[in-house]
């Protein structure tokens, strides 16, 4: 797959919807991919949100370390957090487990 001029100027694209917390590998020309819907409705651990859609032909990969935790039959909510400095941004992924934050993953964003 061949990547496109626009794709060499998204640094990440962020959305939600889906009740969970996937940060993935660059794929497709594009560098980050966040999807942070885990942020209000619980997901149950028989959901197996973590487990491919079978039949596709390409699966993005994500981070190593970076799934939610399980707690008492369903992953746990969080919430991301953006700091904007003058050329970068850093973005910072929490999780709360038993009301205690704990941060998950953090990366910059150039």
């Amino acid at each position: 797959m061949t990547s496109s001029p626009i794709a060499n100027r998204i640094s990440a694209w962020f959305w939600g919807h889906e009740h969970t917390l996937s940060i993935y590998e660059s794929f497709a020309g594009l560098q980050r991919g966040r999807c942070l819907g885990y942020g209000a409705v619980p997901t149950s651990i028989a959901d197996k949100i973590y487990e491919p859609v079978k039949g596709l032909d390409q699966i993005p990969t994500e981070i190593p370390g970076t799934q939610l935790a399980k707690v008492g039959g369903v992953y746990t909510h969080g919430y991301a957090m953006l700091s904007l400095g003058t050329d970068f941004c850093t973005a910072s992924y929490y999780q709360d487990i038993n009301g205690s934050k704990s941060l998950l993953f953090e990366e910059r964003l150039d």
